[in-house]
């Protein structure tokens, strides 16, 4: 019981930690309730409609999970950097990591679009569903780019600390996604 109160602790170092830990979390819920808005504004389209971005929507995010995952390696890149003092290291990661999301989200932004209908077509069953959900996936794929770029800079911010920034960030995301499913609804 003692080892967990001292882990609790309000020391120094916790504080520090929970202040860049909260806004990640809040990140990520905003992530989420971009999913909810998204559903709720195609669920007034029937039940084709909440098929289709059901299965598009979670194909594409198997894949951005994978994309995610370069996020992560380049925060701990540049935070070991930054640690060592050393900046030159810092802003090669920096660099290296908004070109690679910049050519790497280029080519699945690109050839997403054009084979998102067959990838649809290798995992579902039902024709009508694989029809409308290749096209839903197409139209995803082409900002993947930016979702790339963007997620690779948060990493890069993230491991300087500034961990507010993905969170003001993912506020504006979840914010025009909602003001954009209104207008368009």
């Amino acid at each position: 019981i003692h080892k967990i109160a001292r882990i609790f602790h309000a020391s120094r170092l916790n504080k520090k930690i929970l202040f860049m830990a909260v806004p990640v979390l809040i990140g990520m819920i905003n992530h989420t309730a971009v999913q909810i808005a998204d559903t709720l504004m195609v669920g007034v389209l029937g039940p084709l409609a909440i098929a289709v971005t059901g299965f598009g929507g979670v194909t594409y995010f198997t894949v951005l999970s994978f994309l995610m995952g370069g996020s992560i390696s380049v925060q701990i890149l540049t935070s070991r950097r930054f640690g060592e003092k050393n900046y030159e290291g810092v802003g090669k990661t920096a660099v290296t990591a908004l070109w690679l999301s910049l050519v790497v989200g280029s080519l699945l932004s690109y050839f997403g679009y054009i084979y998102g209908k067959q990838i649809m077509q290798m995992l579902g069953d039902k024709e009508d569903v694989i029809e409308v959900s290749g096209e839903y996936l197409s139209y995803r794929f082409i900002g993947t780019v930016f979702f790339f770029f963007i997620f690779m800079l948060r990493g890069y911010l993230d491991g300087l600390g500034f961990t507010y920034i993905g969170m003001i960030s993912a506020f504006v995301t979840t914010g025009s996604n909602i003001f954009f499913n209104w207008v368009i609804s």
